[in-house]
């Protein structure tokens, strides 16, 4: 090869080298100079006016010890963004007239939703001829961040341009963040007063007060209060007519730190018995209704307004009735004084002899199951919420005597519940109850522990009563040929929910996802009620890491654990600066994982199943841009007779060069 090189140039120099020539040089001539330089690729962001609100310069990117620029897109109402790029300055220095640049060659990385890495690593390419004057227009559409805002991934935009000879630039680098077009409209977030939640009332209204904290970034965010929610869809004149009467109410138009106050009028619910009512409040922003979000409260109205009847006097059979002026009267075997407030009961003779015993002897979820929980020393029978459970009772005379066939009341919550929950028959042999919530022939309604009265999780009362002197709505009937006294037992019991544990930000990065160290890993799981799909707050999550070591057995870190207590919505976050290779300060593997686990509490069970993700270490420079694919330039020795061609070229090219010189 270095031969012909040789003979190629001795023949060049020979057609060059020229006698001094007596004839005059013809008045035109044709001369070849050679392409000497590399183009050189350069861009700019085009003529975008029209998109320049969404289009932020958020600083650089240095590969290889080179700075390039870096962008951040925000998406149009359509869900893309097209941006034009300029080239028209890059150049070719040997370029005599224009810039001399013939192609135009775009290629696009990583244009992938944040998370997916099927795209392909090659990058898509596009080429532009010189008549495209350098200009150049693409459409983004994929968003490169996480949904949290917290990590981002980057679109790589390169250009090499190409001259007449066929030489080309070294790569020009944009880079791009893409964020959606709501990017940076925080959801509002509200302090609201819930003193009155769950609580008993005999006023005229209810308030609803708070405070907007913040997410009001246009002073457009809204709360609205009715006893329906089908009336925030209300039609504008049927709201109008509910703000009149009192059911509807709207806050004025809120920004960060403002107070509202919204006023309900409640006097119409009241009636002659205690009832609960429920008012829901809806928040969102703007007229297009963002951030749409809804909250309830459950009050109870008193009955007749703040006239409440002891229990024994509604079991006795009394109750509040209504005259034709609307007020309420009492009607019953006991006596009330309106103007001292006070109860009296009927006078009964007892019969020691006929007085009857009513035991409970086992209390427990399910069918036969029995669990305990032991609150400052005492052990409480457990049932859980939502779920079924089941009672085993006796009842029997003073003198230990069985008492078969009689119905008995079971009452759950009894002083705000006064009607029983359901009822079971003694046994006509042992006088005994064995009751299951789950049987449909004993509990039709199939309800197990349900939410009375707002109570939810917490110690409340279990009563059974033999109750044969009255008639009992929804429970027994009288005991027509009764010769005993009625009698009763109550017992508290400790409701608890069993929870779901979810994970809302996954923390995997496990083999190839691995991370450097020091890289910030985020995590977050949620914390509901598993029946009621509810969220638990002020609960504490633990957020255990652990790594392999030299023997591949688990180690938890003697660093302390990581824990966090759960906000309203349920939600326990973790974030942790990545130990990559430095386990307790000796070097490591750099596999790692973090569980995440719940241990309970009194009134929540521990989760059954643990969250658990890995996190792997991987070298910094092994996590840098994937490099693009370069395809080699053929070898001139890989094509057969090279030297013999080059060789007639040269041959004919001094020919040609010398005849011309003698034109």
């Amino acid at each position: 090869m270095r031969t012909a090189f040789a003979m190629v140039i001795l023949l060049l120099l020979t057609g060059l080298v020229q006698h001094p020539q007596t004839t005059e040089l013809a008045d035109e001539m044709t001369v070849y100079s050679t392409d000497n330089y590399n183009p050189v690729a350069d861009m700019t962001l085009g003529a975008n006016q029209a998109i320049a609100a969404n289009i932020v310069h958020t600083g650089t990117k240095t590969v290889s010890g080179q700075d390039w620029d870096v962008y951040r897109l925000t998406l149009d109402e359509t869900g893309q963004l097209n941006v034009e790029l300029d080239a028209n300055n890059s150049s070719d220095p040997d370029a005599t007239a224009g810039n001399g640049i013939v192609t135009y060659e775009w290629k696009v990385f990583f244009d992938a939703p944040y998370g997916d890495t099927s795209f392909n690593l090659e990058g898509h390419t596009f080429e532009e001829s010189a008549a495209s004057n350098g200009l150049f227009t693409y459409s983004f559409q994929n968003v490169t961040v996480s949904q949290d805002g917290t990590q981002e991934s980057q679109i790589r935009l390169e250009l090499r341009v190409y001259d007449a000879a066929g030489k080309y630039s070294d790569k020009f680098r944009m880079y791009f963040v893409v964020v959606p077009n709501d990017w940076g409209d925080d959801e509002p977030v509200f302090q609201i007063d819930a003193s009155n939640n769950m609580t008993s009332t005999d006023a005229d209204v209810f308030y609803i007060n708070g405070t907007l904290v913040s997410g009001s970034e246009s002073g457009d965010v809204y709360v609205e209060g009715a006893f329906s929610t089908d009336d925030f869809e209300a039609s504008a004149i049927a709201k109008y007519n509910l703000l009149i009467d009192g059911l509807y109410a709207r806050s004025d138009a809120l920004s960060d730190g403002d107070t509202f106050s919204l006023t309900l009028s409640i006097d119409g619910f009241y009636t002659n018995l205690s009832e609960t009512l429920q008012i829901y409040i809806r928040t969102y922003e703007g007229d297009n209704y963002r951030w749409v979000t809804y909250h309830w409260f459950e009050i109870t109205l008193m009955a007749c307004q703040g006239l409440v009847a002891p229990q024994d006097a509604i079991s006795a059979g009394g109750e509040f009735i209504l005259d034709e002026d609307g007020e309420c009267q009492w009607d019953g075997a006991w006596t009330y004084d309106s103007q001292t407030g006070q109860w009296e009961a009927p006078e009964v003779p007892i019969d020691p002899d006929l007085n009857s015993t009513l035991s409970i002897t086992e209390v427990g979820p399910f069918k036969s199951s029995v669990d305990t929980y032991s609150i400052d020393g005492v052990s409480n029978p457990v049932l859980y919420l939502k779920e079924s459970f089941h009672i085993d009772a006796l009842l029997t005379q003073a003198n230990g005597q069985v008492v078969g066939g009689k119905c008995l009341n079971i009452y759950l919550d009894p002083e705000e519940n006064t009607s029983p929950i359901a009822t079971a028959q003694t046994d006509g042999v042992d006088g005994t109850v064995e009751w299951f919530s789950g049987d449909p022939l004993q509990n039709p309604t199939l309800l197990g522990v349900e939410v009375t009265g707002g109570n939810l999780e917490g110690l409340r009362t279990l009563k059974v009563a033999y109750e044969p002197n009255i008639n009992v709505s929804g429970g027994c009937d009288a005991d027509v040929e009764n010769a005993l006294n009625g009698s009763e037992v109550e017992i508290e019991v400790l409701v608890r929910s069993r929870v779901d544990f979810q994970v809302l930000t996954n923390w995997y990065y496990g083999g190839e996802a691995g991370i450097p160290e020091g890289q910030l890993v985020v995590g977050e799981v949620a914390l509901l009620r598993d029946r009621l799909d509810l969220a638990i707050e002020n609960e504490e999550v633990q957020f255990i890491r652990q790594y392999r070591n030299e023997t591949g057995a688990w180690v938890t870190t003697t660093a302390e654990t990581i824990t966090d207590v759960t906000n309203e919505q349920g939600i326990a976050r973790f974030e942790w600066s990545f130990d990559g290779q430095s386990c307790d300060g000796v070097e490591c593997t750099g596999e790692w994982r973090v569980t995440a686990t719940y241990l309970g509490s009194q009134n929540f069970q521990a989760t059954q199943h643990n969250i658990s993700y890995a996190i792997d270490h991987k070298a910094a420079d092994e996590v840098e841009d994937t490099p693009p694919v370069e395809i080699d330039e053929p070898e001139i020795e890989s094509i057969p007779g090279f030297e013999v061609w080059l060789l007639i070229l040269a041959m004919l090219f001094a020919v040609s060069f010398r005849r011309k010189l003698n034109v």
